[in-house]
Protein backbone atom coordinates (compact mmCIF):
# COMPACT_ATOMS: atom_id res chain seq x y z
CA UNK A 1 0.00 0.00 0.00
CA UNK A 2 1.17 3.52 -0.54
CA UNK A 3 -0.44 5.59 2.32
CA UNK A 4 -0.80 9.67 3.17
CA UNK A 5 -0.54 10.80 6.91
CA UNK A 6 -0.13 12.93 9.22
CA UNK A 7 2.21 11.74 11.54
CA UNK A 8 4.49 13.48 14.39
CA UNK A 9 7.00 11.84 16.10
CA UNK A 10 8.46 12.16 20.06
CA UNK A 11 10.26 10.51 22.59
CA UNK A 12 9.21 9.34 26.10
CA UNK A 13 11.12 11.87 27.24
CA UNK A 14 9.30 14.41 24.95
CA UNK A 15 12.21 15.42 22.74
CA UNK A 16 10.06 15.87 19.13
CA UNK A 17 12.53 14.57 16.54
CA UNK A 18 9.47 14.44 14.28
CA UNK A 19 7.32 17.33 14.37
CA UNK A 20 3.85 17.27 12.92
CA UNK A 21 4.39 16.75 8.70
CA UNK A 22 1.22 16.34 6.69
CA UNK A 23 0.28 14.67 4.03
CA UNK A 24 2.83 12.70 3.71
CA UNK A 25 2.94 9.54 1.57
CA UNK A 26 4.73 6.13 2.35
CA UNK A 27 5.17 2.70 0.95
CA UNK A 28 4.25 0.51 3.59
CA UNK A 29 7.27 -2.34 3.96
CA UNK A 30 9.63 0.22 2.46
CA UNK A 31 13.23 -0.27 4.21
CA UNK A 32 13.25 3.47 5.00
CA UNK A 33 10.73 3.68 7.60
CA UNK A 34 10.80 2.36 11.16
CA UNK A 35 9.61 -1.31 11.26
CA UNK A 36 7.11 -0.85 14.04
CA UNK A 37 5.36 2.03 12.15
CA UNK A 38 4.91 1.09 8.91
CA UNK A 39 3.64 -2.75 10.26
CA UNK A 40 1.06 -0.62 13.22
CA UNK A 41 -0.12 1.47 10.19
CA UNK A 42 -0.97 -1.81 8.16
CA UNK A 43 -3.39 -2.41 10.81
CA UNK A 44 -5.54 1.12 10.50
CA UNK A 45 -8.25 2.12 9.06
CA UNK A 46 -8.58 5.03 6.42
CA UNK A 47 -9.65 8.46 8.86
CA UNK A 48 -8.15 6.40 12.29
CA UNK A 49 -6.10 8.21 14.30
CA UNK A 50 -3.42 6.46 16.64
CA UNK A 51 -0.65 6.65 18.71
CA UNK A 52 2.05 4.01 17.99
CA UNK A 53 4.09 3.21 20.78
CA UNK A 54 7.64 1.24 19.78
CA UNK A 55 10.22 0.65 22.77
CA UNK A 56 14.22 0.07 21.99
CA UNK A 57 14.94 -2.58 19.24
CA UNK A 58 14.34 -4.36 16.28
CA UNK A 59 11.24 -2.57 15.42
CA UNK A 60 12.54 1.19 15.82
CA UNK A 61 15.57 2.80 14.60
CA UNK A 62 17.84 0.10 16.86
CA UNK A 63 17.32 -2.11 14.39
CA UNK A 64 20.02 -4.43 13.12
CA UNK A 65 18.33 -5.55 10.27
CA UNK A 66 19.31 -3.46 7.24
CA UNK A 67 20.20 -0.59 9.80
CA UNK A 68 22.17 1.20 6.74
CA UNK A 69 18.69 1.85 5.20
CA UNK A 70 16.73 3.46 7.71
CA UNK A 71 16.08 7.15 6.58
CA UNK A 72 16.70 9.40 9.87
CA UNK A 73 14.50 12.53 10.45
CA UNK A 74 16.00 15.86 9.39
CA UNK A 75 16.22 17.21 12.87
CA UNK A 76 18.54 14.33 13.81
CA UNK A 77 20.10 13.12 10.76
CA UNK A 78 23.06 14.88 11.48
CA UNK A 79 23.89 14.60 15.43
CA UNK A 80 25.04 11.15 16.07
CA UNK A 81 24.03 12.04 19.97
CA UNK A 82 20.70 12.70 18.75
CA UNK A 83 20.19 9.38 16.65
CA UNK A 84 21.26 8.00 19.72
CA UNK A 85 19.03 9.26 22.08
CA UNK A 86 16.02 7.61 19.50
CA UNK A 87 17.73 4.30 19.52
CA UNK A 88 17.85 4.34 22.79
CA UNK A 89 14.32 5.38 24.08
CA UNK A 90 10.85 4.57 23.64
CA UNK A 91 9.89 6.71 20.68
CA UNK A 92 5.84 7.77 20.08
CA UNK A 93 4.08 8.18 16.75
CA UNK A 94 1.13 10.30 16.44
CA UNK A 95 -0.56 9.29 13.37
CA UNK A 96 -3.54 10.29 11.21
CA UNK A 97 -3.87 7.78 7.69
CA UNK A 98 -6.07 10.05 5.39
CA UNK A 99 -5.61 7.67 2.22
CA UNK A 100 -4.18 4.84 0.73
CA UNK A 101 -3.64 3.47 -2.87
CA UNK A 102 -3.04 -0.16 -3.79
CA UNK A 103 0.27 -1.44 -5.33
CA UNK A 104 -0.04 -4.94 -6.95
CA UNK A 105 3.59 -6.75 -7.63
CA UNK A 106 2.15 -8.19 -11.06
CA UNK A 107 4.83 -10.99 -11.56
CA UNK A 108 5.36 -11.62 -8.07
CA UNK A 109 9.42 -10.57 -8.28
CA UNK A 110 9.31 -7.17 -7.74
CA UNK A 111 10.00 -5.55 -11.09
CA UNK A 112 6.61 -4.76 -12.76
CA UNK A 113 5.14 -2.78 -9.35
CA UNK A 114 1.34 -1.66 -10.78
CA UNK A 115 -0.24 1.43 -8.09
CA UNK A 116 -4.09 1.71 -8.77
CA UNK A 117 -5.97 4.96 -9.44
CA UNK A 118 -9.01 3.99 -10.65
CA UNK A 119 -9.84 0.35 -9.62
CA UNK A 120 -13.00 -1.08 -11.96
CA UNK A 121 -15.92 -3.27 -10.39
CA UNK A 122 -15.58 -5.86 -13.42
CA UNK A 123 -13.81 -8.86 -13.28
CA UNK A 124 -12.93 -9.05 -17.22
CA UNK A 125 -9.38 -8.79 -18.51
CA UNK A 126 -7.85 -9.21 -22.14
CA UNK A 127 -6.79 -12.38 -23.47
CA UNK A 128 -3.84 -12.72 -26.15
CA UNK A 129 -6.37 -12.56 -29.03
CA UNK A 130 -8.36 -9.65 -27.83
CA UNK A 131 -7.82 -6.17 -29.26
CA UNK A 132 -7.76 -2.93 -26.82
CA UNK A 133 -8.17 0.39 -27.03
CA UNK A 134 -6.08 2.01 -24.47
CA UNK A 135 -4.90 6.00 -23.47
CA UNK A 136 -1.18 5.56 -22.24
CA UNK A 137 1.69 8.10 -21.21
CA UNK A 138 5.36 6.04 -21.50
CA UNK A 139 7.95 7.92 -19.05
CA UNK A 140 11.81 7.20 -18.43
CA UNK A 141 12.82 7.67 -14.19
CA UNK A 142 16.15 8.32 -14.18
CA UNK A 143 18.34 7.62 -10.59
CA UNK A 144 17.38 11.14 -9.36
CA UNK A 145 13.62 10.23 -10.14
CA UNK A 146 13.78 13.18 -12.78
CA UNK A 147 11.16 12.10 -15.70
CA UNK A 148 11.27 11.98 -19.24
CA UNK A 149 8.16 11.56 -21.04
CA UNK A 150 9.12 8.79 -24.33
CA UNK A 151 5.79 8.86 -25.63
CA UNK A 152 2.06 9.15 -25.15
CA UNK A 153 -1.59 8.76 -26.99
CA UNK A 154 -5.03 8.33 -26.69
CA UNK A 155 -7.46 5.88 -27.62
CA UNK A 156 -4.66 3.63 -29.39
CA UNK A 157 -6.15 0.46 -31.00
CA UNK A 158 -3.87 -2.58 -30.00
CA UNK A 159 -3.48 -6.02 -30.92
CA UNK A 160 -2.49 -8.34 -28.02
CA UNK A 161 -0.54 -10.17 -30.44
CA UNK A 162 1.39 -7.31 -31.99
CA UNK A 163 4.04 -6.44 -29.55
CA UNK A 164 7.29 -5.89 -30.32
CA UNK A 165 10.57 -6.35 -28.02
CA UNK A 166 11.79 -3.38 -26.02
CA UNK A 167 14.68 -3.05 -27.68
CA UNK A 168 12.60 -2.39 -31.14
CA UNK A 169 11.40 0.76 -29.15
CA UNK A 170 12.06 4.44 -30.91
CA UNK A 171 10.27 8.04 -30.82
CA UNK A 172 7.04 6.37 -32.37
CA UNK A 173 5.21 4.02 -30.44
CA UNK A 174 5.77 0.36 -30.46
CA UNK A 175 3.32 -1.57 -28.41
CA UNK A 176 5.79 -3.91 -26.15
CA UNK A 177 6.04 -7.44 -24.50
CA UNK A 178 6.15 -5.48 -21.20
CA UNK A 179 3.16 -3.57 -22.12
CA UNK A 180 1.14 -6.49 -22.71
CA UNK A 181 1.88 -8.22 -19.69
CA UNK A 182 0.39 -5.02 -17.83
CA UNK A 183 -2.64 -4.68 -19.94
CA UNK A 184 -3.10 -8.50 -18.82
CA UNK A 185 -3.42 -7.51 -15.51
CA UNK A 186 -5.87 -4.87 -15.99
CA UNK A 187 -9.77 -4.61 -15.99
CA UNK A 188 -11.57 -3.05 -18.34
CA UNK A 189 -11.53 0.98 -17.51
CA UNK A 190 -8.95 0.43 -15.01
CA UNK A 191 -6.68 3.20 -14.47
CA UNK A 192 -3.40 2.81 -13.44
CA UNK A 193 0.86 3.29 -13.40
CA UNK A 194 3.26 0.60 -13.39
CA UNK A 195 7.14 1.16 -12.53
CA UNK A 196 8.96 -1.47 -14.76
CA UNK A 197 12.81 -1.84 -12.87
CA UNK A 198 15.47 -1.85 -16.11
CA UNK A 199 16.61 -5.12 -15.15
CA UNK A 200 13.32 -6.66 -16.39
CA UNK A 201 13.23 -5.23 -19.61
CA UNK A 202 17.30 -6.79 -19.78
CA UNK A 203 16.10 -9.96 -19.32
Amino acid sequence: FLVTVNIMGYTKSQFLFLPLATNIKMTLGDLRLVTGLWKSIEHMKKGEQAMIWIKPGEYGYARTKNAEAIQWPDLVKDDEELKKKIKEEDIYFEVELLDWIVRSDVLGDGFLMKTYEYVSNGYERCGDNDEVIIDYNIFNIDDKHNETQLDSGTNEHISMRDYHSWSDLDKDFKFTFVMAKVLKSMKLDEISSTIIKYEWLEQ
